[in-house]
């Protein structure tokens, strides 16, 4: 992209995705790595690549489809590398307050941690699944999408 116009209009996309995905990124992010520093940092890597990448994103699918595919990639890009096998690090994962009661919040919380923690004991491929649907939300057709686009690219 040379046009300043057109350069600005990126700018601008993905700042605003960072505003409305990137908490939803870092967590994804975590349940692969398991460490908290490391979630943010490949949180960073996944805006820069999709500012990077930003021609290639069609539009054919949701934004953040298109993002948990980046950070599912750049999660198993660290998982293969050196540095991640001379590592062995779990942190807890603090969680945003929300306007529950603390009563239901406290129930919540108590219930994404066992899933979390049982999700954590799971191979990475069904981890991901796990992850995706229950603690992130998506539907099921966003997540055939992503698994879709990881097994063409193989």
């Amino acid at each position: 992209m040379q046009d300043w116009q057109t350069e600005a209009e990126k700018k601008r996309q993905i700042s605003e995705w960072v505003s409305l995905h990137g908490a939803a990124v870092i967590r994804t992010a975590f349940y692969y790595v398991k460490d908290q520093m490391v979630a943010e940092d490949i949180a960073q890597e996944v805006f820069l690549r999709a500012y990077q990448k930003f021609d290639a994103y069609r539009g054919e699918s949701a934004a953040a489809t298109w993002l948990y595919r980046i950070t599912v990639n750049a999660c198993k890009d660290y998982l293969r590398s050196w540095s991640y096998r001379k590592l062995v690090l779990m942190q807890p994962f603090a969680e945003n307050v929300s306007e529950r009661s603390a009563e239901q919040e406290a129930m919540n919380r108590m219930n994404r941690n066992e899933l979390l923690c049982n999700a954590m004991r799971l191979p990475l491929k069904y981890r991901e699944v796990i992850v995706l649907h229950y603690l992130e939300g998506l539907k099921r057709n966003s997540i055939c999408i992503i698994r879709w686009i990881f097994r063409t690219r193989r």
